[in-house]
């Protein structure tokens, strides 16, 4: 087979021209005849100072043949192969690619795209087609579809989208479609080639048993040892507290023993601001802090000072990309939002519980009295910790209670004075008192220790943590010992308030609500004096818990007998990307549950940073995955030595016509220029420059060089144009793309230029202020934009965002009103909104969610923003949206109108009269469901924020509510008219006991709109 083929040889025939070519350059023009004037003899004695050529000469004739014919080769799209005598390039018409693009595929991703090129080249050369099948699912979870190019040009176009994903491969999930009988008569008589990771990560030997009707199995791999998973601990300081120190492996395959070194950074989370999760820190990146030089394939320990630690976001081997080259820490905010108590002498080395307490805790910190701690101008705390002694004043009692009925979170650890004060805990919650109310049991008046009154016969252990625990999950040393305690009176709800026991059953930890917040006991001191818990590390393991799930125990009921923990979830932050990056969940993403051990990762808990900020927990890749083991050989083993895409030869063979050109172009320009007598040289130049104004041609020189210089060019971009322009007519029609948001701003009215709206439709969103909330509200518009372009014979053009008290309202049919905190009342603005609804405008408000765990602002303040933002609107009396209103089935059957919240009531103008005879339209939509977000795409046209609970589900039902409302804004109520539909017929003369009733009901939103868009309102129906 020749190693050379063209992408377009029918341009060959132009070859066949050069013969003529050179003859006509060649032919010489008749003879003149001759004629004699005697007058000009004198011109015989003139000499000429240049002789030009009668015919142009030989070689620089070929030099332009040869030029010219570069040019075609160049523009018939040569492509060399490399000649390959291996089973894998005698493939059979049916072949299969089977692609792992997991995070174990990160090395070597590049050779495995060009060899998954190499292999369909050869399927299209040999004339068969290939198949190619992606064993990591997508990022809304869905298995990825097999991809079947159509020729070369879209298989590099294809190729060329796809990378490696941040989560394992599923090898079981292909495996079961391939036992599809469809699949199973394709995969006899073809040939399956797969290009593994190499990584034992399940699903083999399903994979192995559905490859079996297949002619040839063939299984490429590359270099195992190239494969580094990184996991570590986070940094435990040391006894002098100037030092702290981590322990890490950077993991391998057990078969690679080959010592190596790799150059690991420690990096701290810059760009977080702290506050909602969506609207700060959408810019973080790391930055290093420290850095170690670390073996390969063993476990290590380092160390660091003990001022960096706190700092200490992440860690990251320089040689390995994606999830597999990071371990988190969590944090990022760097905030002190947990307060401590502190007595005089308590930070005494070894003795004093601030010694102990402050060690445990990190940097997240802040320590003083209450008057700093609990100050108005101080940072919000998210927990505040009490040692032994420092509740004892009835005012800081006082203070401290009413601080936790308004959600704060108190922890406690008895001591000496505890134990021998009169604190036993509230006898009824009406007749408590502050110190009572402080406690979350009722205590035994004194203290039950080792070889006392209320001794036990030896130290006890700690018992395993129950289910209802925020310890939960937390693995128990069993050299924990307890030798004294502060003992809890027996009750019947005592076992539903202990998150923490001993082996005998006695409460460690207990805990109870106490008005909107909680009080947590640690019924020992936080010193070595009472147990050993403070040397362990289990001890700041409990404290990290109790922080991150402070916000949710704070804001949970109640519940029967105790503190159960109702809102145990948290939702995905940020996730890492194949590029070490950390950027926006996926769509699969799933919240993360308190209780229980972590989960692996995968598609729905993909690597990264879960919660809400400040406090941040950390899920990484070896996250009960368990050791690193190889992958069995799943086919006859193959190197990919020789299997590389064929090499495109068209740029070179134009840049080497480009280079004749100029030469040509240049040789033109010495041959014109006139020598100079050596006499009258002097010591300068022995030739002079031509004329550059004129010839005897009448052309500049100047010209020609420019014509030559402007036809290399041409060359250049001709060879890449012209296989494009052969391949347009086999490809597919392109689908609308993404509209770009912009800016009403934009257009400058002092330059005379219209608002976007008025030359196309547009949707509009108002601007907050805020920048994360515009850009969001943009993006949703956006995608609301894209899906109703696609769906329905209406084409919008791109959104924009306006300032309503400054833009021409009437240009939009709906605008987007998003109610941030703070807003308050504008005349200005109420008079424009006002006169854009009386003038048939639809203006959509949504409270973004307020009240659900997505966000960070209450319904109460939520409310109030609206309230004084509406201010001066005159907006009708409301009523909640239900399926009967027009809104519900102006395009499609709609029963709920979820966005990216569900559940959440929607309010519309109150109809006047009965809903079936009323004409009246909605001017204003009022809703708490966040639907911008759930709308929202990124710039790649792929869901930007994560929908809860419902996924893509809940996605599509905002989508369709969002068109509802967009085509209610653009047609009115003329969905009503279809009520006249049965009086209608009788007066055609068709009977109208024929119809059905519901033709008036909720089948009438089919319409026409329907047929338009393949009956989707049926769907609903």
């Amino acid at each position: 087979m020749m190693p050379v083929s063209f992408h377009t040889p029918w341009l060959l025939l132009f070859l066949l021209a050069l013969p003529l070519l050179w003859w006509l350059a060649r032919a010489t023009p008749p003879v003149p005849r001759r004629q004699s004037f005697s007058s000009l003899v004198v011109l015989r004695l003139v000499r000429p100072l240049q002789q030009d050529a009668a015919h142009t000469p030989w070689w620089l004739l070929a030099l332009r043949l040869l030029a010219l014919a570069l040019l075609i080769l160049a523009c018939a799209g040569p492509v060399w192969r490399s000649a390959d005598s291996s089973p894998t390039a005698q493939s059979t018409k049916k072949n299969l690619i089977i692609l792992d693009n997991g995070w174990a595929a990160g090395p070597f991703w590049t050779q495995r795209v060009q060899v998954a090129q190499a292999l369909g080249e050869r399927s299209f050369r040999n004339g068969g087609q290939p198949f190619y099948l992606l064993t990591a699912p997508a990022a809304d979870g869905q298995p990825s579809e097999p991809l079947i190019p159509e020729d070369l040009h879209a298989l590099s176009a294809l190729l060329a989208t796809l990378h490696p994903q941040p989560w394992p491969v599923q090898r079981a999930v292909a495996a079961r479609r391939l036992l599809a009988p469809q699949w199973q008569a394709r995969l006899k008589q073809a040939t399956v080639t797969l290009l593994s990771d190499g990584l034992a990560q399940g699903g083999e030997a399903a994979l192995t048993k559905a490859l079996a009707p297949a002619a040839r199995v063939y299984d490429i791999r590359w270099a195992p040892c190239a494969l580094v998973r990184l996991s570590a601990t986070p940094p435990v300081s040391g006894d002098d507290g100037t030092t702290a120190r981590l322990s890490l492996l950077a993991e391998r395959l057990p078969k690679c023993t080959q010592k190596t070194t790799s150059l690991l950074r420690g990096l701290s989370l810059s760009g977080v601001q702290g506050g909602n999760q969506e609207t700060s820190g959408t810019r973080q990146h790391f930055d290093t802090v420290i850095h170690w030089s670390v073996p390969v394939g063993s476990r290590t320990t380092v160390s660091l000072p003990g001022a960096l630690a706190a700092d200490l976001d992440a860690l990251k081997l320089e040689d390995v990309s994606g999830p597999a080259g990071m371990a988190l820490f969590g944090g990022g905010a760097h905030q002190k939002t947990v307060g401590l108590l502190r007595l005089n002498g308590d930070t005494t080395p070894l003795l004093g519980s601030a010694f102990y307490l402050t060690r445990a805790l990190g940097a997240d910190v802040r320590t003083g009295n209450l008057e700093n701690l609990l100050s108005p101008t101080s940072p919000p705390l998210s927990l505040l910790i009490a040692p032994d002694g420092t509740l004892s004043p009835p005012e800081a009692q006082r203070k401290v209670l009413n601080w936790v009925r308004h959600g704060g979170m108190l922890v406690r650890f008895a001591g000496p004075e505890l134990a021998q004060s009169g604190e036993t805990g509230p006898a009824a919650p009406d007749s408590a008192t502050e110190a009572q109310a402080l406690l979350p049991i009722t205590l035994v008046h004194g203290e039950r220790q080792l070889g006392g009154p209320m001794s036990w016969g030896k130290p006890q252990p700690l018992a395993p943590f129950p289910e209802h625990s925020p310890f939960n999950g937390l693995e128990v040393p069993p050299d924990i010992t307890v030798t004294r305690q502060v003992l809890a009176q027996p009750e019947d709800d005592l076992q539903a308030r202990s998150w923490a026991s001993l082996a005998d059953g006695t409460p460690l930890v207990t805990a109870r609500h106490e008005g909107q917040g909680m009080v947590v006991l640690f019924h020992i001191t936080p010193t070595a004096e009472w147990s050993n818990l403070a040397l362990s590390g289990l001890f700041p393991a409990m404290l990290e818990r109790l922080i991150t799930a402070a916000p949710t125990l704070a804001r949970s009921t109640a519940t029967s007998a105790g503190p159960q923990v109702l809102q145990n979830r948290l939702p995905p932050w940020r996730i890492i990307t194949m590029t070490s990056r950390l950027v926006l969940p996926n769509s699969a993403a799933q919240a993360l549950r308190l209780q229980g051990p972590l989960p692996a990762v995968s598609v729905d808990h993909p690597a990264g940073l879960y919660g809400t900020l400040p406090r941040l927990r950390p899920l990484n890749l070896p996250q009960n995955a368990g050791p690193l083991r190889p992958e069995p050989l799943l086919g006859t083993p193959r190197t990919p030595k020789g299997l590389a895409p064929a090499t495109d030869l068209a740029p070179l063979l134009g840049l080497a016509a480009i280079a004749l050109l100029l030469l040509d172009g240049l040789l033109a320009l010495l041959r014109r220029l006139r020598p100079v007598p050596l006499k009258e040289a002097n010591g300068k130049l022995p030739f002079h420059f031509p004329d550059f104004r004129r010839t005897a041609s009448g052309k500049p020189p100047l010209l020609l060089l420019f014509v030559s210089l402007s036809s290399a060019t041409g060359a250049l971009l001709l060879p890449s144009a012209l296989p494009t322009m052969a391949h347009a007519g086999a490809t597919a029609a392109p689908t609308k793309p993404v509209p770009h948001a912009v800016s009403e701003a934009a257009s400058h009215p002092d330059r005379g230029l219209p608002p976007p709206g008025a030359l196309e439709t547009r949707l509009a969103a108002i601007k907050t202020g805020d920048p994360e909330i515009d850009r969001a509200s943009l993006e949703g518009l956006e995608g609301l934009t894209r899906f109703l372009n696609q769906r329905s014979t209406a084409h919008l053009g791109s959104p924009v965002s306006v300032d309503a008290d400054q833009a021409e309202l009437g240009f939009y049919p709906l605008l987007y009103w998003p109610i941030t905190p703070g807003l308050t009342a504008d005349p200005t603005r109420s008079a424009a909104l006002n006169d854009y609804m009386k003038h048939g405008g639809l203006l959509m408000i949504d409270e973004l969610g307020a009240g659900s765990e997505l966000s960070g602002t209450s319904a109460a303040t939520a409310r109030q923003s609206l309230k004084r933002a509406t201010e001066g609107l005159g907006i009708p009396p409301l009523m909640k949206l239900d399926s009967k209103h027009t809104l519900s089935h102006t395009f499609y059957l709609l029963h709920s109108m979820p966005g990216r919240i569900d559940g959440q009531p929607v309010y519309v103008a109150r109809t006047q009269g009965e809903a079936e005879n009323s004409e009246s339209v909605s001017p204003v939509i009022i809703g708490n469901g966040d639907w911008a977000r759930a709308w929202a795409v990124n710039e790649a046209g792929e869901p930007a924020y994560a929908v809860v609970p419902g996924g893509e589900t809940q996605r599509n039902a905002a989508y369709r509510f969002g068109t509802n409302a967009v085509i209610y804004a653009l047609t009115g109520n003329y969905k009503n008219d279809q009520k006249h539909y049965p009086e209608m017929l009788r007066r055609l003369g068709g009977s109208a006991d024929s119809s059905s009733p519901s033709t008036t009901g909720e089948n009438e939103a089919g319409g026409n709109d329907a047929s338009q868009s393949s009956n989707e309102a049926g769907e609903e129906e």
